[in-house]
């Protein structure tokens, strides 16, 4: 009776000790497997997200596809859409909405050549001082609050034969945030919508602001001669730039040189995308510069070709 009862206690103990090991391993194998169900849905969270990025790439590409080669003539059409409350003021930056799939896609349309280029002021003010103060003046004029810190740090460019020792904002402005440069939801004048470092350095005659032709042109012309040029633009907005060059009373010494400061077409847009998804607000700018490039045909003679666009990209 004795061994019979020992076995039987014994028996006990090994089913016991079976059950608490099968147990461990079954609650081992549920935090494995919450584990590898936790790494499932961050994986395929990541792989959505991932796609709408995608996505929204493709979006904002496809519209500075086919916005920025065509911009003047899509803000024009926008423009007679919606024409200004004062019809008299240029207009260089239009705001307006795209709605693609789900997102809708805030864009500002800008021309870059109706600012102020702060690498065409460094050919006539060869000190980051005077071209610091310029700017600043500029800004000021234009009632632009919270003026950013301004900290110029021209660098010459190996592959840029032009000279355009400015080409990017890190290089105008220091510890600035992009709601100081473009505060999208405010209808106050913005730094960005009359300073710029893209373009040619061209002034667009008929599109730039009154302090904007000032500040450019002050080194070049009389005060005098400005006001007569700003008011024969006022009288006559379909005027040519000679004939108003003319008009200002521009000396034949120096008409060639006062006409190369400016444009009547502009070749520098910039497009302004915004949108919001799960995670935060998306800013990107594209800069479009056009290119004209000519090629030899088989007679020898230079034959132009279509503009091309070279896109500069930057994402917030």
């Amino acid at each position: 009776m004795r061994k019979s009862s020992l076995n039987i206690k014994r028996s006990n103990r090994a089913q016991g000790y079976v059950l608490v090991m099968a147990l461990l391993l079954i609650a081992m194998a549920g935090s494995v497997l919450t584990i590898m169900a936790k790494r499932s849905i961050f994986e395929a969270t990541d792989v959505y997200q991932a796609q709408k990025q995608l996505q929204h790439r493709w979006a904002t590409y496809s519209l500075e596809k086919s916005l920025l080669p065509n911009a003047s003539n899509v803000m024009t059409t926008l423009l007679e859409n919606d024409p200004p409350d004062d019809q008299d003021l240029p207009v260089n930056k239009i705001d307006f909405n795209i709605q693609l799939g789900d997102t809708t896609y805030q864009l500002t349309l800008s021309d870059e050549q109706a600012k102020a280029n702060v690498n065409q002021l460094f050919k006539s003010q060869s000190q980051p001082t005077d071209v610091t103060q310029t700017v600043r003046s500029l800004l000021e004029k234009r009632q632009i609050r919270n003026i950013p810190t301004i900290n110029l740090k021209p660098f010459t460019w190996e592959s840029d034969t032009q000279e355009h020792p400015i080409q990017t904002l890190g290089q105008m402005f220091e510890n600035v945030n992009l709601e100081q440069l473009m505060p999208f939801d405010s209808e106050e004048p913005a730094v960005l919508d009359v300073v710029t470092c893209w373009g040619d350095g061209k002034l667009n005659f008929r599109q730039a602001p009154i302090e904007v032709i000032i500040s450019i042109c002050l080194k070049s012309m009389t005060r005098g001669e400005i006001d007569k040029l700003i008011n024969a633009r006022k009288t006559n907005p379909e005027i040519s730039l000679e004939k108003a060059l003319v008009s200002a009373g521009i000396d034949k010494k120096k008409l060639d040189q006062v006409k190369a400061l400016f444009t009547e077409t502009s070749n520098c847009h910039t497009l302004w995308s915004r949108w919001q998804d799960t995670r935060r607000l998306h800013h990107r700018l594209a800069v479009g510069l056009t290119l004209t490039a000519n090629k030899k045909s088989e007679s020898q003679t230079d034959t132009p070709q279509h503009a091309k666009i070279q896109t500069l990209v930057f994402a917030w």
